[in-house]
C-alpha cells in the first residue's frame, strides 16, 4: 500500500524524462525506464522492482556523454531486455540484450558497415528471436535481419535489393514463424509485399505484379497467421483496393467490392477470429468514406454505418476484443 518511488538516486539535474516510456515486464515484477541518473543528458536504461525493493540497476554498458538508449523492450518471459544504443562506438547505434536484473550486455547485431546503424527492432511473440532493420552490410541500405534473442549470427531476411532499394517496414506473424515486410526490392521506389521465414529462407512476393506507378500501401496479418490483407494500387494506378493472400504466397484475391470512379480503400482491420475484414472506403460515393464488413476472400461486403450527412465521413474505427461489434467515429 502507498506510493513507492522506483527511480533511485540521481545526479543534480537528473530526470526520468516526461516523454520517455516506461515498460513493465509481462510478469509485472520489473519496470524498465530511461533516465539521466548518472550523467546529465545521457539517457541510460534502468530496471527497478515494482515493489520498490533495492535501487534501480543500470542495464546498458557505459555510454558517452550525451548518448541515448534509443528503444527497448522486455522479452515475453520477463527475463531479458533488448535495446538499441551507441554503446561500443560513439554515434553508432547497435542492438544488445541483457538480463533484466543486470549483468553483462551481449551484442546481437553484426559488425556494421561504415555509416551503419540499427534503426529499430521487434521481438517475436514467442520471445525466441529479434527482427531488426539496420544499415549493416551496405552503406545507406536498410535491410532486414533476424537473430536469436539468446545471441548468435544474424540472418538477412530480405532478398537481394535493387540499387537504391530499402526495406520499408515489417511485422512478425502472431505464431512467430514468418516476417511480412514491404520493400522496393525488385525495382527502385516500387514498394511490394513479401513473406519470409523468421529463421531465414526464400522471401516470396505476396502481391501480384503492380501496374506502372503502383505500390503496396499497407497490410494486416490475420490472428491465426494464415493470410494477409493488403491495400495496393495493383491493377489501376492511384486506385487503392484491398486484397487477400495466403501468408506463404499464392494468388491474391480482391477483397474490396467494386469502387465508384475516384474511390479508394483507406484502411482495414481483421476481426479477432480471423473470419471477416472490416474496411473503410469511398466505395459507393467518391470522397464519402464509409465502413464495410466482408467475409475473408469475398467481396460480399455489407455497410456498417448509417446514412451520412452531406460531407460526412468515417474517420476512425475499432473492433471489440470479442469480434462481434465495431465501434466507429
Amino acid at each position: 500500500p502507498g506510493i513507492v518511488k522506483l527511480s533511485g538516486p540521481m545526479q543534480a539535474d537528473g530526470d526520468v524524462p516526461l516523454n520517455s516510456p516506461f515498460v513493465f515486464s509481462p510478469n509485472s515484477e520489473y519496470v524498465v525506464f530511461r533516465a539521466d541518473a548518472d550523467i546529465d543528458e545521457t539517457l541510460e536504461l534502468f530496471s527497478a522492482r515494482t515493489n520498490g525493493d533495492g535501487d534501480p540497476v543500470r542495464l546498458n554498458g557505459l555510454l558517452g556523454t550525451g548518448a541515448i538508449v534509443w528503444s527497448y523492450a522486455v522479452t515475453p518471459d520477463s527475463e531479458r531486455v533488448v535495446y538499441i544504443a551507441p554503446q561500443e562506438t560513439t554515434g553508432v547505434s547497435e542492438l544488445f540484450v541483457v538480463d533484466i536484473d543486470g549483468g553483462q550486455a551481449q551484442k546481437l547485431s553484426h559488425t556494421l558497415t561504415i555509416d551503419g546503424n540499427v534503426w529499430n527492432f521487434k521481438l517475436s511473440p514467442d520471445g525466441e528471436r529479434v527482427v531488426y532493420v539496420a544499415v549493416q552490410d551496405a552503406s545507406e541500405v536498410l535491410e532486414l535481419y533476424s537473430v536469436p534473442v539468446a545471441g548468435g549470427t544474424p540472418l538477412k531476411l530480405n532478398g537481394a535489393l535493387v540499387a537504391n532499394g530499402d526495406v520499408v517496414d515489417y511485422e512478425i506473424t502472431p505464431d512467430s514463424q514468418r516476417v511480412i515486410y514491404r520493400a522496393d526490392q525488385k525495382a527502385d521506389e516500387v514498394v511490394e509485399l513479401f513473406s519470409v521465414p523468421i529463421a531465414g529462407g526464400t522471401a516470396v512476393t505476396l502481391n501480384l505484379p503492380l501496374v506502372a506507378g503502383g505500390d503496396v500501401n499497407n497490410y494486416w496479418i490475420d490472428p491465426d497467421s494464415e493470410w494477409v490483407v493488403y491495400i495496393a494500387d495493383q491493377q489501376t494506378n492511384d486506385v487503392l483496393e484491398l486484397y487477400y493472400v495466403a501468408i506463404g504466397g499464392g494468388l491474391p484475391v480482391k477483397q474490396s467490392a467494386p469502387l465508384v470512379a475516384g474511390g479508394d480503400v483507406f484502411a482495414a482491420r481483421i476481426s479477432p477470429d480471423g473470419s471477416r475484414v472490416i474496411y473503410y472506403a469511398d466505395q459507393q460515393i467518391d470522397e464519402y468514406y464509409e465502413l464495410y464488413s466482408a467475409p475473408v476472400a469475398s467481396t460480399a461486403a455489407v455497410k456498417l454505418n448509417g446514412s451520412l450527412v452531406t460531407g460526412g465521413d468515417i474517420v476512425y474505427f475499432a473492433i471489440s476484443p470479442t469480434g462481434d461489434r465495431v465501434i466507429y467515429r
